[in-house]
């Protein structure tokens, strides 16, 4: 086990429970809020290269999880957890990026509703 596994988890639990935040504040019904996180789920689980390698989509939907953060949350805990199998550096700046634009948004929808 080498010594990025600790902060991996860390900022891939921090890059989903803030972007569940911005959700949670930008979309102002419940029954909306719950329709869309159980789609997402779906269709992260089903459509995200976790399971399985990006190049097996077709060329347009590997591009799109580029820069979409599952896949990228799976190689920093993979990094973590093995050594030589998974490398972490554009995945931390990719997830590290969408955690800061959750917060963005969050703050943004509370400044607008005060």
């Amino acid at each position: 086990m080498t010594c990025s596994l600790v902060p991996a988890t860390l900022l891939t639990m921090i890059a989903a429970a803030s972007a569940g935040l911005a959700m949670g504040h930008a979309i102002p019904n419940p029954m909306t809020t719950s329709l869309v996180t159980n789609i997402l789920v779906f269709v992260i689980l089903l459509y995200s290269p976790i399971n399985f390698p990006a190049d097996r989509f077709p060329g347009w939907l590997a591009i799109v999880h580029q820069g979409l953060p599952m896949m990228h949350a799976a190689n920093v805990v993979r990094a973590g957890l093995t050594e030589g199998l998974a490398t972490g550096g554009t995945s931390f700046a990719v997830l590290g990026g969408w955690a800061a634009a959750a917060w963005i948004v969050t703050a943004w929808v509370v400044g607008r509703r005060s």
